[in-house]
């Protein structure tokens, strides 16, 4: 099995185009910078920092209008 914490890495634009992308595992789902983007988009208020869909944790930071994005499957401490 592996062990990699993080699945993914990904920079989003402000329009949701993918500027820089990384998958760490080689088996994660295609399309998770749309899921990502299309949830925080219509989340109503401001999205959580951190949230899960479908078993995939998302995590991230916007900064300067780029959303920076990790993804993992793994259950990790926020500390």
């Amino acid at each position: 099995p592996n062990s990699a914490m993080l699945a993914q890495f990904f920079v989003l634009s402000p329009r949701g185009d993918t500027i820089i992308t990384r998958d760490y595992c080689g088996d994660s789902i295609r399309g998770t910078a749309e899921v990502f983007f299309r949830k925080v988009k219509f989340w109503t208020g401001d999205a959580p920092p951190i949230f899960n869909i479908d078993g995939m944790h998302y995590i991230f930071v916007k900064k300067s209008g780029l959303f920076f994005v990790v993804t993992t499957v793994v259950n990790v401490s926020p500390a």
